[in-house]
C-alpha cells in the first residue's frame, strides 16, 4: 500500500473545494482524487491492485418522487445513482456500492410497507423503464394516488476512512445540486435522451428528502 504523501505540481492551483487526480504507479490503482479543502487535502491513497480495503463508510438517504415499483427499476436505478455518487465523490465506483429499497404507502391509513432490492441481478429491459402506474386500482381504494419514497444506502470502501466521510459530508451538503444530478441521471437512463420521454418523466421533479451523516463502520469488500 501506498499512502498519498505529497502533491504533484499540477495540483497547486486547485482551489478549495476542488479535486485534483491522484495518478498511481504500474500495478496500483487510486481509491480517489485529492480535495481540497483551502488547509490542506483530505487523503487518498494508491493501493496495490486487488487489494481489499479494511473499512467502509456508510450513507443512507431518503428520495422521492421516483418510479420504482419492479425489480429490475430498482436494479437499475442502484446502477445509476452509484454513477452519480462516484462522479460527486470523485471515487471510482468499483470502491462503492448502492442499494435501495422503495417505501410504499397510501396516505396514512396504511402502514409503509419496504421492499428491499434483490441481491440478484435481475435481466434490464428498456421496458421496465416505461412511466409506471402512479394509482392503486385496487376496487376498495379506486383513484388514490399512490404516496413513495426510496431509501438509498451507500457503501465506500476505504483505507483512510476518516478523509472519506469528511469528504462525503462535504460533497453532499448541497442537496439541491445532488438532486438534480439524479434526476437527469434517471431520467435519461429511463428516456435515452428522447425528448417526449425526458419531459414527462417521473424523475423530473423528484427531491432529496434528507441525508444521514456518514458513519465510519469496520469491513472489507
Amino acid at each position: 500500500r501506498v499512502l498519498f504523501r505529497s502533491v504533484d505540481s499540477s495540483c497547486q492551483s486547485t482551489l478549495p473545494g476542488e479535486f485534483c487526480p491522484l495518478s498511481c504507479g504500474e500495478g496500483y490503482e487510486t481509491t480517489g482524487d485529492l480535495l481540497c479543502t483551502g488547509h490542506g487535502w483530505l487523503r487518498t491513497s494508491c493501493v496495490l491492485q486487488g487489494t481489499s480495503l479494511a473499512g467502509e463508510v456508510v450513507l443512507s438517504m431518503k428520495i422521492g418522487g421516483v418510479a420504482l415499483y419492479t425489480e429490475n427499476s430498482q436494479w437499475m436505478a442502484s446502477i445509476v445513482i452509484r454513477g452519480v455518487i462516484s462522479t460527486f465523490l470523485h471515487v471510482p465506483d468499483k470502491w462503492i456500492t448502492v442499494t435501495v429499497a422503495r417505501s410504499t404507502g397510501l396516505d396514512v391509513e396504511r402502514p409503509m410497507e419496504v421492499v428491499p432490492l434483490s441481491t440478484t441481478q435481475p435481466d434490464i429491459s428498456q421496458q421496465d423503464w416505461e412511466p409506471e402506474i402512479p394509482y392503486d386500482q385496487s376496487p376498495e381504494l379506486p383513484q388514490r394516488r399512490l404516496s413513495s419514497a426510496t431509501k438509498v444506502t451507500t457503501q465506500v470502501i476505504c483505507d483512510q476512512c476518516a478523509d472519506l466521510q469528511m469528504r462525503m459530508k462535504y460533497v453532499f451538503l448541497n442537496t439541491g445540486r445532488l438532486e438534480r444530478a439524479l434526476a437527469r441521471a434517471l431520467c435519461k437512463a429511463r428516456c435515452e435522451d428522447q425528448a417526449s420521454c425526458m419531459s414527462s418523466c417521473p424523475e423530473r421533479d423528484m427531491q432529496v428528502m434528507y441525508v444521514d451523516n456518514p458513519v465510519v463502520k469496520p469491513g472489507a469488500m
